[in-house]
């Protein structure tokens, strides 16, 4: 996908001096719905060696709104394998006058406490004007040099949606013997490329890019900005060479960081052994090897230098019964070969949201480790992290994306598993009935399955009965209501499922005006929001995979009859299928409700069939019906 914008790569001196930052010299194109603007950056990476580069970032930006203010806020992190130095900074007002500059004594020096780490070498350098004029800008300059080099950040001048540049550079240099790869998206030229003195250099610019709107089900960011990846071919993290100019030979770097680590004390080794004897078949022994692993282990973030990448060995996590994800996959492993069982170190990116992956680019692109475990025409998945997950599932941390599996000869690429719309019910059955003074009570059961079960399974595993009776209070869309007796059953299976038992009470559900009663039937499941029908610029990443079932009867009190009654409806599209039937017999109102969703990647002229699709079902379920009493 491109888009059309003013790019242009060429070679700039570092760094241009005597920027005028008046707001008046942003075209107004530009300014228009944004909070922020880059006034001009300029980052330079000048790579020495396969183990060492220096970075040069200078950058500007102006803060339109309170909203931008998060973008005023220098942030910059270091560590004992990256220094950080020459901080400085200015600040403008909105004709570009210089109010003042940072001293040395305002910049904090924190430690990166990200609140699961037991220990962490990552320290922060942080400052902030606090200025409320607007509009107002912020300039800052720094250096860093990389001890090790493994990855380079990408770079992606547009910082996020309502965010305008007017000027960004960024510069690689090189020896012109190092390896090297880049990948470029959204922009219309190759680099400009200069040779001299045995260095090779590679510029890139942006120019006057208008702010993006945000549209729903848009792909990820890096599809619709303009972004840069750069790679090296050969590189040197921690002591330990490597290489990635493709997946095997990356994947012999983390066979050599895991090599000698997974040696299990002898007392582990006997339990092992018991376990696999009281356990028979492979599926059974890695299901009870897994639960040992969740019942005597706990997660907790160890971060120090390599070990960012290297996890600690086997026998660590025997003694300490801790680890992070590296540390407990690798222990997971060491258990699994000890009963004979071949598991395999696998490293993936983890979290919900658009699953944003280069096959075709081999580098870092990874924050997490799991565990695959071969099994008879199948692969069992391990999130060793959790002490209650089920064995073989994965949940919407790590499903339906790409992951490096490691094995003696390097790294594998592989998916793992997609959770079809199949796997992700909803099935609801409510009992219920009103009375003449629209007062309601109800039965409800609803059993979740797959992803639709993911949040409920880590807050019943976290919370107290008291927490999560508010939780569920939160979800209902009642004016006064109340719940009792709440009850949740969990079955631990490769596609879970939690059963929620509850008895519901709403006063004034049902509206009574004389001699009628106006109900609106479908309680619980309904699409929560519209879309609104905007020209749209962005392909359509529709990943919604689910059904809902819901059955409803509810009992209208004697002597009424229908007065007024929605059609049933029936919708068909590429996006989903819907339908809703009502039908009324002796007293008894019964509804069934099916909301299919299938995901898909679509044009952006299928977007009219989408916000059709969605609000017709919206609309659906909110229909009411008016009884009378004859």
């Amino acid at each position: 996908m491109k888009l059309k914008s003013l790019l242009v790569a060429v070679v700039l001196p570092f760094f241009v001096e005597a920027q005028d930052y008046n707001i008046a010299l942003i075209p107004d194109s530009i300014k228009e719905n944004a909070i922020a603007v880059t006034r001009f950056e300029e980052r330079k990476i000048i790579v020495h060696s396969p183990s060492r580069a220096v970075i040069k970032h200078k950058y500007a930006i102006t803060i339109l709104n309170p909203a931008g203010d998060a973008y005023a806020q220098y942030e910059n992190y270091y560590s004992n394998m990256r220094d950080l130095y020459d901080i400085s900074g200015n600040l403008y007002d909105a004709e570009g006058r210089k109010l003042k500059s940072v001293r040395r004594k305002e910049i904090a020096d924190v430690s990166d406490n990200d609140g699961i780490s037991l220990m962490n070498d990552d320290r922060i350098k942080l400052h902030r004007f606090n200025y409320k004029q607007y509009p107002y800008t912020v300039e800052y300059e720094d250096q860093m040099e990389l001890k090790g080099i493994i990855s380079f950040t990408p770079w992606m001048p547009v910082g996020n949606q309502r965010y305008g540049v007017q000027e960004s550079n960024y510069v690689v240099e090189i020896p012109a013997d190092y390896g090297f790869r880049i990948k470029q998206f959204n922009f219309s030229q190759e680099p400009v490329k200069v040779e001299k003195d045995k260095k090779i250099s590679y510029s890139w610019q942006l120019k006057n890019f208008k702010p993006i709107k945000y549209e729903p089900f848009q792909p990820a960011y890096q599809e619709v900005v303009p972004c840069v990846y750069v790679a090296p071919n050969r590189f040197s993290y921690g002591g330990i060479e490597g290489e990635m100019d493709n997946w095997l030979n990356f994947g012999k770097y983390q066979v050599a960081l895991n090599k000698g680590r997974d040696r299990l004390p002898e007392n582990i080794k006997q339990q092992v052994q018991q376990i696999a004897r009281e356990n028979p078949g492979k599926v059974e022994t890695i299901k009870a090897l897994y639960n040992y692993l969740q019942k005597n282990t706990r997660y907790v973030s160890v971060q120090l230098g390599i070990g960012g990448l290297q996890p600690f060995d086997a026998t660590y996590v025997a003694t300490k019964n801790y680890g992070d994800c590296k540390a407990l996959s690798n222990y997971m492993i060491a258990l699994l070969k000890e009963a004979g069982i071949e598991g395999y170190y696998t490293v993936i990116y983890a979290g919900e949201g658009k699953k944003f992956f280069m096959p075709d680019f081999p580098m870092r692109q990874s924050n997490h480790i799991i565990v695959s475990v071969p099994v008879e025409k199948d692969t069992m998945w391990l999130e060793c992290t959790s002490q209650t997950q089920a064995a073989g599932y994965l949940g919407s941390f790590t499903d339906d994306r790409y992951a490096l599996l490691i094995k003696e000869d390097g790294g594998h690429l592989v998916r793992t598993p997609t959770y079809k719309k199949d796997d992700n019910l909803q099935v609801r059955r409510i009992q219920a009935a009103i009375t003449e003074e629209g007062k309601l009570t109800a039965d409800v059961v609803t059993k979740y399955v797959g992803l639709q079960q993911d949040d409920l399974h880590m807050q019943i595993n976290a919370y107290s009965k008291d927490k999560l009776l508010e939780k569920l209070k939160k979800k209902l869309d009642f004016p006064t209501y109340d719940i009792a007796t709440v009850d949740y059953q969990e079955k631990k299976d490769v596609i879970p499922s939690i059963e929620e038992k509850y008895k519901l009470t709403v006063e004034n559900f049902a509206t009574v005006s004389g001699k009628r009663l106006f109900v609106a039937p479908n309680l619980l499941t309904k699409q929560p929001y519209k879309l609104e029908d905007k020209e749209r610029k962005f392909e359509i990443d529709y990943d919604e995979a689910f059904v809902d079932y819901d059955t409803i009867q509810l009992a209208i009190p004697a002597g009424y009859t229908i007065e007024a009654m929605p059609k049933d409806a029936e919708l068909a599209s590429k996006f989903g299928t819907y339908k809703i039937q009502y039908k009324f017999e002796n007293g008894m109102l019964v509804l069934h409700r099916r909301h299919e969703s299938i995901p898909g990647r679509y044009p952006p002229s299928e977007y009219k069939e989408l916000v059709s699709f969605f609000n017709e079902v919206y609309k659906a379920d909110r229909s009411r019906i008016v009884f009378v009493k004859s």
